[in-house]
C-alpha cells in the first residue's frame, strides 16, 4: 500500500512538473525574431564545449559558414518529429539537421560546397559525412537518445527540464503506450542523432565501466544517492535496449571503439597535411568533423577518441580548434562563463 501511495505521488508530481516545465519553455520561445532570421533550437553549451550534440554543432557551423542569421533557443523543446536540432524560419519548421541544411541551402541560395570543390571531391565529401554521421558518431553515440544529459551542468535551472522528459517517459510508457514526444507524430522522444547514428560515442558514455559512472554523477550528482542510481539504471536500461536492436550492443566494448578509430583514422588520412579536408576553404563535410571531434574530445577529455587525436590523429585536433578559430571567435567567452557560473 505505501509503495503504491509513493508511485502515485511521484506520478502525480512528474505531471505538475511536465505541465509546469512545458508551458514554461513554450513561454520562452515565442519571443519574436526578426522576419528573415533562423531560429535554432537545440540543448544548453555545457562548460567544455559550446555543444555536446554533434548535430547541433554542425548545423549551428552551417549558419555560421553560410553567414545565414540566426538566433539560438536553447532548451528541451522538440519538434514536431520529436528531434532537436531543429531549425524555424518565418513561421515554417522543419526538423533533423541534414533537412534543415538542404532547406537552408535552397532558402537562402547558399552552397557552401560548390564553389571549390569537384564532382568528385563533393563525392568523398558526402562519403566522409555519412560514414561520420551514419556509423562513427553513432558507434560514439548508438542511438543518441537522451545522451545530451552527459553535456549539461545539472543546475536547479535544469531541474524542471530534467523531471519533465521524465515525465514525458513515464507518460509514454503508462499512459500513451509508446506515443510520441510533445506534438510529436507518433514516435519516441529521439536525439539526434538517431538510430543508427553515432553508436561508439553514446556507447561509450552509457556503457563504459569508468565513463557510465562519470555519467551519472554529472546527471544526478545532485539527488540523493539511491534515486541517483535508481534513475540512471532506467535510463541506462532504454538505451541498452536501442543499442541492441540497432547491433553495436552485440559487440564488444573494444570492438566498438575500433569500428570508431578506424572511420577517424581514415578521416585523418583525407586530411592529411592540409588545412581542411579540400583544401585552403572548409566544406560542409569540415563542420560533421568539426562537430563529431568537438564533443567525442573536448567533452570527453578521456575517451580513446581524445587520446587517439592525441597520438595518431593528431590532424583532428589541429582541425578542430582551426574550424572553432574560424567560426566561433565567442566560444571561448561562453564556455568560460559558464565555468564561472
Amino acid at each position: 500500500m505505501k509503495t503504491e501511495l509513493l508511485v502515485g505521488i511521484i506520478t502525480v508530481a512528474l505531471f505538475i512538473i511536465y505541465f509546469i516545465a512545458r508551458r514554461r519553455r513554450r513561454k520562452q520561445n515565442k519571443r519574436p525574431v526578426k522576419p528573415g532570421t533562423v531560429v535554432l533550437h537545440q540543448f544548453l553549451p555545457s562548460p567544455l564545449s559550446l555543444s555536446g550534440s554533434p548535430p547541433c554543432l554542425k548545423l549551428e557551423t552551417f549558419l555560421r559558414m553560410a553567414k545565414i542569421p540566426y538566433e539560438s533557443r536553447y532548451g528541451l523543446k522538440f519538434s514536431k518529429k520529436g528531434k532537436i536540432p531543429w531549425i524555424e524560419l518565418n513561421g515554417e519548421e522543419i526538423a533533423d539537421s541534414n533537412f534543415c541544411i538542404r532547406f537552408l541551402r535552397n532558402e537562402f541560395k547558399v552552397d557552401i560546397d560548390c564553389s571549390h570543390l569537384s564532382d568528385e571531391a563533393k563525392g568523398l565529401a558526402h562519403s566522409i559525412q555519412t560514414m561520420l554521421e551514419e556509423n562513427t558518431y553513432c558507434v560514439s553515440q548508438c542511438s543518441g537518445r537522451l545522451s545530451f544529459f552527459h553535456y549539461y551542468r545539472f543546475s536547479f535551472v535544469m531541474l524542471p527540464s530534467l523531471l519533465s522528459v521524465a515525465a514525458e517517459l513515464l507518460i509514454e510508457k503508462h499512459f500513451k503506450g509508446g506515443g510520441g514526444a510533445e506534438g510529436g507524430g507518433g514516435g519516441r522522444v529521439a536525439v539526434e542523432l538517431p538510430a543508427p547514428r553515432d553508436r561508439a560515442l553514446f556507447y561509450y558514455r552509457f556503457f563504459s565501466p569508468d565513463y557510465a559512472m562519470y555519467t551519472r554523477m554529472q546527471l544526478f550528482g545532485s539527488f540523493s544517492w539511491p534515486l541517483r542510481y535508481v534513475i540512471f539504471y532506467f535510463i541506462q536500461r532504454r538505451c541498452r535496449g536501442d543499442v541492441w536492436s540497432q547491433g553495436i550492443g552485440r559487440h564488444s566494448e573494444q570492438d566498438v571503439y575500433g569500428i570508431a578509430k578506424r572511420d577517424l583514422l581514415a578521416a585523418s588520412a583525407v586530411l592529411g597535411e592540409k588545412k581542411f579536408l579540400f583544401g585552403d576553404k572548409p566544406c560542409l563535410a569540415d563542420a560533421v568533423l568539426f562537430a563529431f571531434i568537438a564533443c567525442a574530445t573536448w567533452n570527453c577529455p578521456q575517451s580513446p577518441f581524445a587520446e587517439l587525436t592525441k597520438t595518431k590523429a593528431t590532424n583532428l585536433e589541429r582541425h578542430a580548434q582551426q574550424m572553432k578559430d574560424l567560426y566561433y571567435p565567442d566560444w571561448d567567452e561562453i564556455t568560460e562563463k559558464l565555468k564561472s557560473d
